[in-house]
């Protein structure tokens, strides 16, 4: 019941299987275990916690200067790299979860190199707590796996193990290198995976390519999937590229919101496709833009939805965004300037500024497949005033029309062509803000005369 140091004092009283290994600290909050090395880092799987899937202690760590996983490269393990980080001694498929609070310090974890096609893959594996404060950088080999991040695979809640109370927040973290992620299921630069109610991912991005092979993979540029939990602050850049479906910032929106957010990554997919998200479901979208070019390639005769900033929408709520980024489709794609193919929603407050929308269903702001549900509801919503739609090889600029086509209007699929002189604070994001916050808070006008999120992580190019 404890690590025992070289002078035979003990370390801690947490319940652990013993290896023997010789990291400072105690464990606790006020005295964490102290990271300081590559061996160090690995030796956090030889701390083992739990008892039979009851977790009754939180182990804090704490890095305290940058890590170089080179000795654990392309030349470890039979060339497949790190082994991602797991610490519980429980039942089923929680046996290789990592369990703490891992504080990087402001510090970051270089040349990280991993090649496990059929396992998950990250610094860390799945993780039932927190991570804060710390930078990832990937080799130029990357990072592969099934499910796969720089930082993790996955961060979950997992009901019915260990204290519900535990912090999931992923706060002031980063990710980028030369290399890219790589998976087959779900994957982001960042994880793969983040599931939890009542959480946060904040203040945190990823510059980094991501790429995804397989009949149903998902990826983003940050995240792969969410379920539950909200995405604070945060962005990204890259390209991302996709043989299943693919977003800018996140893949698939489950029950999560994102607020202040953007991505300004160029996403190439064959399935559902947006700037920002591929596929939102059950959540809200607040304060948040897309920049990059959004291309579908691959079968013509299956009815995806591609958008600047979200691909296909359903059960949502998208306030004060807008998208700049060229839409491309392809056959019957549903494609829209802002939103590809919705239903049972609200948009407004928006703006759709890309150049072209192509597909042999094209609309400015929204596009809608009448025979999948209710048709969205858009209010105060805008568009550029000389995009080009291009249905079925013929151009048109509906904007540009006189009169003006019905579809031009604020509430319409089309938008209201967005005036010259546009005034964003009064007219367009003018309402919609939460917590007492005014435009003045979230936003400033940036030197092309777009609205761009102040107080962002990083050094971010908007």
């Amino acid at each position: 019941t404890g690590i025992v140091q070289e002078d035979g004092g003990i370390l801690s009283e947490y319940s652990f299987s013993f290896k023997t290994h010789y990291l400072a600290g105690k464990g606790t909050q006020e005295e964490p275990w102290l990271v300081s090395t590559a061996d160090d880092l690995n030796n956090l799987r030889n701390i083992k916690y739990g008892n039979g899937g009851f977790y009754e202690t939180i182990p804090f760590f704490k890095q305290t200067q940058n890590i170089d996983l080179s000795d654990y490269g392309v030349s470890y393990d039979n060339g497949n790299g790190w082994k991602p980080l797991f610490n519980y001694v429980g039942e089923g498929s929680l046996d290789e979860e990592f369990y703490g609070y891992y504080d990087g310090n402001n510090y970051k974890i270089t040349n990280l190199y991993i090649n496990r096609p059929n396992e998950n893959a990250g610094v860390f594996n799945t993780v039932y707590g927190k991570i804060t404060n710390l930078g990832i950088e990937i080799s130029e080999g990357g990072v592969t796996g099934t499910i796969a991040g720089g930082i993790s695979s996955s961060i979950y809640f997992s009901y019915g193990y260990g204290q519900s109370n535990i912090n999931r927040d992923i706060v002031n973290c980063w990710v980028k290198g030369n290399g890219k992620i790589s998976c087959s299921q779900l994957g982001g630069g960042l994880f793969g995976v983040f599931s939890c109610n009542g959480n946060n991912v904040q203040d945190c991005y990823s510059n980094i390519n991501v790429e995804g092979t397989g009949s149903n993979v998902c990826v983003g540029g940050l995240i792969g999937k969410t379920n539950g939990g909200e995405i604070i602050n945060c962005f990204s850049s890259g390209t991302i590229n996709s043989s299943g479906s693919a977003g800018g910032l996140i893949g698939i929106i489950d029950g999560s919101s994102v607020k202040s957010s953007y991505s300004n990554a160029v996403v190439n997919c064959s399935g559902s496709g947006g700037g920002l998200i591929a596929h939102i479901s059950r959540g809200s979208i607040l304060n948040c833009y897309a920049i990059g070019n959004i291309t579908r390639t691959g079968d013509s005769n299956n009815y995806f939805g591609i958008g600047g900033l979200i691909g296909y929408c359903d059960n949502y709520d998208i306030t004060n965004c807008y998208s700049i980024g060229n839409v491309t489709g392809t056959g019957n794609d549903f494609a829209a300037g802002l939103a590809g193919n919705c239903l049972n929603g609200n948009i407004t407050n928006c703006y759709s500024g890309c150049s072209e929308v192509k597909s042999n269903f094209a609309e400015r702001v929204a596009s809608y497949n009448p025979d999948s549900g209710d048709l969205p509801t858009l209010s105060n919503c805008y568009a550029k005033k000389d995009m080009t739609l291009t249905v079925n090889g013929v151009s048109t600029q509906p904007g540009l029309q006189t009169p003006l086509p019905a579809t031009v209007a604020l509430d319409s699929l089309g938008g209201a062509n967005l005036p010259d002189n546009p005034d964003w604070k009064n007219d367009i994001f003018n309402d919609g803000y939460e917590d007492g916050e005014s435009f003045n808070d979230v936003w400033e006008i940036g030197n092309s005369g777009l609205p761009i999120l102040k107080n962002m992580p990083g050094n971010p190019v908007q």
